[in-house]
């Protein structure tokens, strides 16, 4: 009886896992999206946020290689509100974005 027990349990656990791993597939892959548009909102906030983080870094990489180390203080300006900008909508969505 215990046998047929717990080979119940681990093909229930198993679906359940099974159910999990398509559910959370579904979600990054932008699936369920559609039927949630407060989701969807958020998911084009982090697309925005994401392209901002690349432009950012694009920026401070081709910083590090021009041979001009200090910015123009419009240029500081700018970049120090994107940064609040990123460090803000990352704080909604409640993700840790490294800005490094």
């Amino acid at each position: 009886m215990a046998k047929g027990r717990a080979a119940a349990a681990d093909k229930v656990l198993a679906a359940m896992v099974k159910d999990y791993k398509r559910l959370r597939r579904s979600l990054t892959e932008g699936g369920a999206v559609g039927d949630d548009p407060e989701l969807a909102v958020l998911l084009q906030r982090k697309k925005a946020l994401a392209q901002e983080l690349r432009e950012v870094r694009q920026t401070l990489a081709a910083l590090k290689k021009s041979p001009r180390k200090k910015l123009a203080p419009a240029d500081e300006k700018a970049l120090s509100g994107l940064r609040e900008s990123i460090l803000a909508l990352s704080n909604s969505l409640g993700v840790q974005v490294p800005l490094d």
